[in-house]
């Protein structure tokens, strides 16, 4: 649970990849609504000053991360906490932790 929303599976999932693939790019940012919108998980790379232009090109301008450094940009106000939650608050490697490991495998309502 991220306050009262429940990630299950493939959201979960799909965060585990994001926050692994942002692991390597400490120069570029991973495009979050390329990932969650579009389903695109490899090579969105964007340099920081970048990502506001991107995102109101590519997509719709979104929502800026409050975090002090952070350029990310969310579609929706729902992903804001969850985007904070899985990037920025769990530890590295969250994604190998039991109790998301198995949530990742399963499906929400099962």
């Amino acid at each position: 649970m991220v306050g009262d929303e429940a990630v299950w599976g493939e959201e979960l999932r799909e965060f585990a990849i994001y926050c692994q693939d942002s692991l390597g790019c400490r120069k570029k940012i991973v495009c979050h609504m390329c990932v969650f919108d579009q389903h695109n998980y490899f090579g969105k790379l964007h340099a920081p000053s970048n990502m506001l232009v991107h995102c109101s090109s590519k997509h719709t301008i979104g929502y800026k991360c409050p975090k002090s450094g952070c350029m990310v940009r969310v579609a929706t106000p729902r992903e804001l906490p969850l985007h904070i939650h899985f990037y920025h608050e769990l530890p590295t490697g969250w994604w190998e932790m039991t109790p998301y490991n198995e949530k990742m495998n399963v499906m929400k309502g099962d």
